[in-house]
């Protein structure tokens, strides 16, 4: 098989493709034929050894990958998780930018037919971050109004999802093009603003009747309340 490895820290550069010997899987692991791989800042700290752990080499990034089980390793004939079936794994010691990787069962979760494999990747970091983001830090948003900074990306796309589900008053989403907001209103934002217009503060305001918002959240990891 193939994978994207690197041997020193750097730019993208170091990355090469290389060839390897398809994984076996161990007790409790599964062996997935991968489809589709997420692709996270965490990845560019690792490569340049600015993690906040210690990146051994050679090192293959990729913290989730979405395929289908190529195989079982013992103690998991009997269970849902069967050749053939689809699965978002989740690689805490990366290995995802690879044909093929081997993961734990307990971080594998089945997928529906339905979920396109590289939409699903974005299930596990950000769909996590921005879970966290509404129900740890701001809290209870029902009836709220939100502000959601760059709506249109991983993490801010699910972010507006999310508030609309939890029954945010408004919603309004900024970011920095007509194409990323035009991305925002189709996933349910109520208002968008272009940060990058002069007096774009105002424009929120006016946008949530003349009031402040309830929360900002900024750089989508910081929420605020104000």
């Amino acid at each position: 098989m193939q994978q994207i490895q690197f041997s020193e820290y750097g730019t993208p550069d170091v990355l090469k493709l290389v060839k390897a010997d398809v994984p076996q899987p161990k007790t409790g692991e599964l062996l997935i034929k991968v489809a589709a791989a997420g692709v996270n800042y965490a990845d560019v700290l690792r490569r340049k050894n600015n993690y906040f752990m210690p990146t051994p080499l050679p090192f293959v990034l990729g913290t989730e990958a979405v395929g289908e089980i190529a195989a079982v390793g013992e103690g998991l004939e009997a269970t849902a998780f069967q050749v053939g079936n689809r699965v978002l794994a989740i690689l805490p010691h990366g290995g995802g930018y690879s044909e093929y990787v081997c993961a734990n069962n307990q971080f594998c979760v089945p997928l529906p037919p339905q979920i396109e494999a590289a939409k699903a990747t974005a299930i596990f970091v950000q769909g996590s971050t921005a879970y966290l983001i509404l129900n740890q830090v701001a809290g209870e948003i029902a009836g709220k109004s939100i502000l959601i900074h760059a709506a249109a990306g991983g993490v801010g796309s699910i972010l507006v999802q999310l508030a609309k589900l939890g029954g945010a008053a408004k919603v309004i989403a900024a970011s920095s093009s007509e194409e990323k907001l035009a991305t925002a209103r189709s996933i349910g934002a109520d208002e968008t603003v272009n940060y990058s217009d002069a007096g774009w503060t105002k424009k929120v305001v006016e946008a949530n009747g003349g009031k402040k918002v309830d929360f900002i959240l900024a750089e989508v990891d910081v929420a605020t309340k104000v």
